[in-house]
């Protein structure tokens, strides 16, 4: 009994980190995952860390009460109040909404030099969130039933797009354009772009849903 509990315990504490995890990298862009971890040694133990804004607003690394964090390849700070908000929904047990779990995913697989995967992610990311932006704009105006159908029947991220800035919905057309192009570059005619294009797919995604479907402390307080 004391040895699956303990199971019970280490199994909790996973999935704790791991929803972490994914907050931390949506909210600050730090390439973090469980599987990637060379990262300090101190005394002889690795340490895993996250990268919080100080004060002055330099990256510090911290830790969550000595347990292991994460791994960063990319020192970007996270804000004390998001690190605090990103705290607060591991530990209710809340995930990330699916458009930034995409968004997370093809980071990753940027990092890990898939770049097809990546883009694809990035673009899947970016359509879910216009999608989820666009639900709960037409909810707002009409029946669930209906908001299923116009959803449905309006394929590709150019069309959501073009629908959802007739509802006012902010979705740069330069921003969806350099996200589809490469998408069906990958999609359909089986091309290998470049890393740096994956990266631009990426940014380009996050700023769409920094506009459609932000997350994150200033978010929360709002609602």
């Amino acid at each position: 009994e004391i040895v699956e509990s303990g199971q019970a315990i280490a199994e909790a504490a996973e999935a704790w980190r791991d929803n972490l995890l994914q907050w931390v990298q949506a909210l600050s862009g730090q390439e973090c995952t469980c599987t990637r971890r060379p990262v300090m040694q101190v005394k002889g133990s690795r340490v895993f860390l996250w990268y919080v804004q100080s004060e002055s607003g330099k990256p510090l690394p911290a830790r969550t009460s000595g347990y292991v964090a994460a791994t960063s390849y990319s020192p970007n700070p996270i804000s004390p109040s998001d690190w605090s908000f990103s705290l607060d929904q591991a530990s209710r047990g809340i995930e990330i909404p699916l458009a930034h779990l995409l968004l997370n995913a093809a980071s990753c697989a940027a990092a890990d030099m898939d770049v097809r995967k990546s883009i694809l992610d990035a673009c899947a990311a970016a359509e879910i969130g216009i999608r989820d932006a666009m639900r709960q704009k037409l909810m707002t105006i009409g029946e669930g039933v209906l908001v299923d159908h116009v959803l449905t029947s309006t394929r590709g991220i150019d069309r959501l797009a073009q629908l959802a800035r007739k509802f006012g919905i902010p979705v740069s057309t330069n921003a969806v354009r350099g996200i589809a192009e490469p998408r069906n570059q990958v999609a359909h005619k089986g091309d290998h772009p470049t890393l740096t294009v994956a990266h631009e797919v990426i940014g380009r995604a996050r700023d769409i849903l920094r506009l459609v479907c932000p997350i994150g402390a200033a978010v929360a307080s709002r609602e």
